[in-house]
């Protein structure tokens, strides 16, 4: 009945040398990533996506992220927005870092999944 729906949510994906991510949404041009970097690491060295932009919000932790040549603190409850083509990172401090990704724009595109049809 409502399976296509349960699709939306995925289930935690398996351990990353930096840390752990699970996928909330992926739905066309939109994906949420809730992740977490442990203390002391770093995600991929300045990864850059050429057809996306992201907004990070920091729900917890301590450390630097870089967004292109910039380079800032981590603080809790704010947000960094990354233009598509631009290198960035995240460095943990002290403590594991929690991170709220969401992924959008027009070449962003998550593998469709199939809605029922509707039947009004």
């Amino acid at each position: 009945m409502i399976s296509w729906f349960k699709k939306l949510f995925k289930k935690k994906e398996a351990p990353i040398a930096w840390g752990e991510k699970k996928v909330v949404i992926d739905l066309p041009h939109l994906k949420v990533t809730h992740f977490w970097v442990d203390a002391t690491k770093s995600t991929e060295t300045f990864s850059s996506q050429d057809l996306t932009n992201k907004t990070w919000l920091f729900l917890k932790g301590n450390g630097d992220y870089q967004n292109g040549a910039m380079k800032k603190k981590i603080l809790p409850g704010t947000n960094a927005t990354i233009q598509a083509g631009f290198k960035h990172a995240i460095m943990a401090g002290g403590d594991r870092v929690e991170v709220l990704e969401i992924q959008s724009g027009d070449a962003y595109v998550a593998p469709v999944a199939q809605l029922p049809a509707s039947t009004s």
